[in-house]
């Protein structure tokens, strides 16, 4: 497994995301919406994949749209790493490739992404299908 770490600007929010792929394996995705427009997120997922987080602050967590994701701020820097969805009593996680070691070299290939016009349930489905499944942060 290759282990990508991550934080936020100030290191008050990291990450470990363990995955098969290497950073150049990826198909990154950056999304139209005007909130992915604002903070240029570009996202790398592995339905395979684990990710470890840990807080050592707080942290603001943004909810648009459909309310099915909560996008995680760092309250210090504003920077955000990562986007958790809670589907059926499970965690599932995007990481913001542009906070994650190992990305840089390939931002630029990142594939647009439209989701605007997805129903909540099929939102859901797709990340069910394509997001971390095992996420873990201590309690």
């Amino acid at each position: 497994m290759n282990e990508i770490d991550g934080s936020c600007h100030c290191g008050r929010i990291r990450f470990r995301f363990r995955s098969r792929r290497t950073p150049a394996e990826f198909q990154l995705r950056e999304c139209d919406c005007g909130y992915c427009t604002r903070i240029r997120g570009i996202y790398a997922s592995d339905p395979h994949g684990e990710l470890n987080v840990q807080i050592a602050g707080r942290v603001t967590p943004y909810r648009f749209g459909t309310k099915t994701a909560e996008f995680y701020a760092c309250a210090g820097c504003g920077i955000m790493p990562l986007v958790v969805s809670r589907i059926q009593d499970r965690d599932y996680a995007v990481v913001n490739a542009r906070c994650a070691e190992g990305f840089a070299p390939f931002l630029g290939s990142a594939k647009p992404m439209s989701y605007g016009a997805e129903t909540a349930e099929a939102r859901l489905a797709r990340r069910r299908r394509h997001w971390i499944p095992a996420v873990r942060s201590p309690s």
